[in-house]
């Protein structure tokens, strides 16, 4: 299920937490999920971790507009709100907050590998 599926956007935010939940179960967190929630679901053929691949995709184009940026500019302070790619100005805002996110200690979608990516580039 997509994460923006108009035609249910309900089950979209469901999908969206059990996929954290069994995230969260398999780091050894208190979650919502079940062991025999995650075993139903698993037999039914309930993937997992299908949104990643997508979410890779969609990461390295912004980190590659990221690049073009700070070759035109010169750094990499985008504004939120900039008018040739909103896109981009709101993914570097949301990078910062996971970035925060993670050195908290928090949810996170920041990887070790995307912070040293974005510290290679300023």
């Amino acid at each position: 299920v997509p994460a923006k599926y108009g035609e249910c956007p309900g089950l979209a935010a469901w999908v969206r937490n059990q996929g954290r939940s069994y995230n969260l179960s398999k780091d050894g967190k208190a979650c919502s999920l079940s062991e025999a929630k995650a075993m139903l679901l698993t037999k039914i053929g309930f993937e997992w971790t299908p949104s990643s691949a997508s979410q890779k995709d969609e990461w390295t184009t912004r980190f590659e507009e990221l690049e073009a940026y700070k070759e035109c500019e010169g750094h990499c302070h985008v504004p939120e709100t900039h008018s040739e790619n909103p896109k981009l100005g709101i993914w570097v805002v949301v990078q910062r907050l996971e970035y925060k996110n993670m050195q908290s200690g928090y949810e996170s979608s920041m990887t070790d590998d995307k912070v040293k990516l974005l510290q290679g580039i300023g």
